[in-house]
């Protein structure tokens, strides 16, 4: 979808594959051999992987791009004539919908706050109205047809300035994932250049490919964790050391009672659902033992 959207800029492509079994650099130095092919024989994590490619570029511009997602028309020239006439803002990101055609909401949201990840553990999002006091939240279904600034954009599709990099650094490589794109957005924010949703500009994102094969085979939570691991260094560095004991609390608390739904849904509801209530009950049951591990 690089090759066939854009049509209008000089580009190269890196790719960057962290130990992959499943012949997929063979395809693309089959397939796409002006392509640039890193082969890590580990899987290095998502920030390390994209460094060893931004090290490797020479453009004014760099686009950090899932392997699965794919571009729509014109959306990468979009967003780089965004950049280059907005100088003030650091990163801007498009619309991102699923395989569905929905909009995955993630793509512009706010940055983690206590009240909506214990709203979202305990399910006070389902109950309630998100367009009501919940609004500002990332499960706010608004109006993502309005271009606009936002504090933190998704990491599967997002257009910096090589000089803004170079300035402020690269990813942060502490987290294998789930981590970087908050922690880029808000650094990029403090030092006053900040995110930018471009709605015009849309790909499609099939969404939680890597994690989906380890959770079904080794870890039903890692997703999970990993996700409240970026959510507690977040709340470390703004906060210190009680702003992320508040947070292990919050997850316990409201992972006991996730655990208490799911068990009660593992009798009540039909056999179809039991098995659906027990993988939850797993999940929550190791985001607790998480939770407990020592800071």
């Amino acid at each position: 979808s690089i090759y066939s959207t854009i049509k209008t800029l000089d580009f190269e492509i890196i790719v960057v594959d962290n130990g992959s079994i499943d012949r997929s650099c063979e395809m693309v130095r089959k397939d796409f051999p002006k392509v640039m092919l890193i082969e890590n024989k580990i899987n290095i994590g998502f920030p390390k992987a994209n460094n060893m490619a931004i090290r490797k570029t020479d453009g004014r511009f760099i686009l950090l791009l899932n392997s699965d997602t794919v571009l729509l028309e014109d959306a990468v020239e979009k967003m780089v004539s965004f950049l280059d006439t907005h100088t003030f803002v650091g990163i801007v990101g498009p619309q991102v919908i699923g395989q569905n055609g929905s909009i995955q909401y993630t793509c512009a949201r706010s940055f983690p706050r206590y009240f909506e990840l214990f709203c979202d553990l305990f399910l006070i999002n389902r109950i309630f109205n998100p367009k009501g006091f919940l609004k500002n939240t990332p499960i706010f279904h608004g109006d993502y047809k309005k271009s606009r600034y936002v504090e933190c954009l998704s990491g599967c599709c997002m257009l910096l300035r090589r000089k803004d990099l170079e300035i402020l650094g690269l990813l942060d490589e502490s987290q294998l994932m789930y981590y970087e794109d908050i922690e880029l957005c808000h650094r990029f924010t403090y030092n006053r250049l900040p995110c930018y949703y471009l709605s015009e500009a849309r790909i499609v994102h099939l969404c939680g490919r890597s994690s989906a094969k380890i959770e079904d085979k080794d870890d039903p939570a890692f997703s999970l964790i990993l996700t409240y691991e970026g959510y507690c260094k977040f709340f470390k560095r703004k906060y210190g050391f009680l702003g992320e004991i508040l947070l292990r609390i919050i997850v316990i608390l409201g992972s006991i009672f996730r655990m208490m739904v799911a068990k009660i849904g593992f009798f009540c509801l039909p056999k179809k659902y039991s098995q659906r209530a027990n993988f939850i009950f797993i999940r929550y049951f190791n985001l607790i033992q998480w939770a407990f591990r020592p800071i």
